[in-house]
C-alpha cells in the first residue's frame, strides 16, 4: 500500500495549552502523484478540544465547486488513518500507538457506509450510514460526508505577493475584506469526536496527524 502523510497540526495537552510539532506533510493536490487520485488526497487535519472530548477533522478531495447531486469523494479501496502517539512531549516520536482506521463502502442500494476500527472507547467497529451522526455507545460520535472547506486561503493574494513582494497583496491587509478562495468549495470530511483521555498519554499530551493508503487490488 502507498502512504500519504497529512498535516500535524500541533501537540495538544489535557490542559489546551498547543504547542507546534513539524513533519514533514502535503495538503491540497500539492503529492506529485496524486493530481488524480482525489479520494486519497488530504486537503487538512485538524484537531481541538470541546471540554474533556476530542474532536478530529480529516478532509480530502477539496476545492470541488458544489453541483447538484454531488456526492462524498470517498474511496472503498482508500484506507483513512488517524493516528495518535504518546511520545515525550519534549521530543515526540510519531511512533503510532494508536490507529483509527476508516474505510468505505456501498450496498446494492447505492447507500454509501462508513466502518470504524479502533474507535477509542468503543469495544467493535463502529457502522454507519454517510451523512448521518452515527452516535457510540461508549461516548463520542462520528459524521462523514460533504461540507465547506473550512481552510481559509486568498489564492489571489498569495499569487500577488509572490510577484510583487508586497504584503498588502493580501485582501484582508490591504481593504480589510477578507478574500477567501476556497469559499463555498466541497471537501469530503471525516469528523470523529471522543473522550480526549482515550489518547492522552500519562502526562495528559495528545501527538495526532492523519494518513492515507491505497490498498492493492486482493487487499
Amino acid at each position: 500500500m502507498g502512504v500519504r502523510a497529512g498535516i500535524v497540526l500541533a501537540s495538544l495537552t489535557l490542559m489546551w495549552q498547543w504547542e507546534a510539532a513539524s513533519v514533514d506533510a502535503a495538503d491540497h493536490t500539492d503529492p506529485p502523484d496524486l493530481s488524480s487520485d482525489t479520494a486519497a488526497d488530504i486537503g487538512d487535519y485538524y484537531a481541538w478540544h470541546d471540554g474533556d472530548n476530542l474532536i478530529v477533522v480529516l478532509t480530502v478531495a477539496g476545492n470541488a465547486d458544489p453541483v447538484a447531486g454531488q456526492q462524498p469523494d470517498f474511496d472503498r479501496d482508500v484506507l483513512y488513518g488517524i493516528h495518535f502517539s504518546e511520545g515525550a512531549d519534549a521530543s515526540p516520536s510519531f511512533s503510532a500507538t494508536a490507529d483509527i482506521w476508516v474505510r468505505f463502502g456501498e450496498d446494492s442500494d447505492g447507500n454509501v457506509g462508513m466502518q470504524i476500527t479502533n474507535f477509542p472507547g468503543a469495544d467493535a467497529a463502529v457502522e454507519g450510514a454517510v451523512g448521518s451522526t452515527i452516535n457510540v455507545s461508549s461516548g463520542g460520535q462520528a459524521w462523514a460526508g460533504l461540507a465547506d472547506d473550512p481552510f481559509f486561503f486568498d489564492l489571489e493574494g498569495f499569487n500577488n505577493l509572490v510577484s510583487t513582494g508586497a504584503a498588502t497583496s493580501f485582501a484582508s491587509l490591504d481593504t480589510g475584506t477578507p478574500r477567501d478562495t476556497l469559499m463555498g468549495q466541497n471537501a469530503s470530511v471525516i469528523v470523529l469526536e471522543f473522550p480526549a483521555d482515550e489518547v492522552a498519554n500519562s502526562d495528559g499530551v495528545i501527538h495526532t496527524w492523519a494518513t492515507t493508503s491505497r490498498i492493492a487490488s486482493g487487499s
